[in-house]
């Protein structure tokens, strides 16, 4: 016959196994869906996303970005006055200004509709932008690969 106190941690064990597994059973578990691209872009790799205060997803990639509107799906490069086709770093500031690093190091910057190269006063640098970040005076500071931070006014 099994000693009382086995017997009890036994039961025990078992009750917390079974609530434990009723509370994970019912978790909801959002949908994973995939967003088909246009054949000529589905072997690109997007190395980075973001989403706009619009609901628009940028993507970055080495061969541009992606701007996914809905169902619409365009790559923009520098046919559409990207700086650089090649793109890895995406951010939007409290303006809603988006920032694109590039591989080059050169910066370009979304704004009304329009992409424009950015240039830093004392210029920009020569290596990759791996990131960018907003401080809570609005300075916009950019992370780059080698040489350091830079920031914008």
């Amino acid at each position: 016959m099994l000693n009382r106190n086995v017997l009890s941690r036994a039961i025990l064990l078992a009750a917390a196994v079974l609530l434990g597994s009723v509370g994970l059973a019912g978790a909801q578990v959002p949908p994973i869906r995939q967003i088909t691209l246009p054949t000529s872009l589905r072997d690109v790799a997007i190395t980075s996303l973001i989403q706009d205060r619009i609901g628009q997803v940028w993507g970055a990639t080495p061969r541009g970005v992606l701007l996914i509107s809905g169902t619409e799906v365009t790559l923009k490069t520098t046919r559409d006055s990207l700086s650089d086709n090649n793109v890895t770093a995406l951010f939007e500031d409290h303006k809603g200004r988006i920032w694109i690093g590039h591989k080059s190091g050169a910066i370009t910057r979304y704004e009304d509709r329009q992409f424009r190269r950015f240039e830093l006063p004392e210029g920009n640098p020569t290596v990759e932008i791996h990131s960018f970040t907003e401080d809570s005076y609005g300075q916009i500071w950019i992370g780059t690969k080698g040489e350091g931070l830079y920031y914008a006014s």
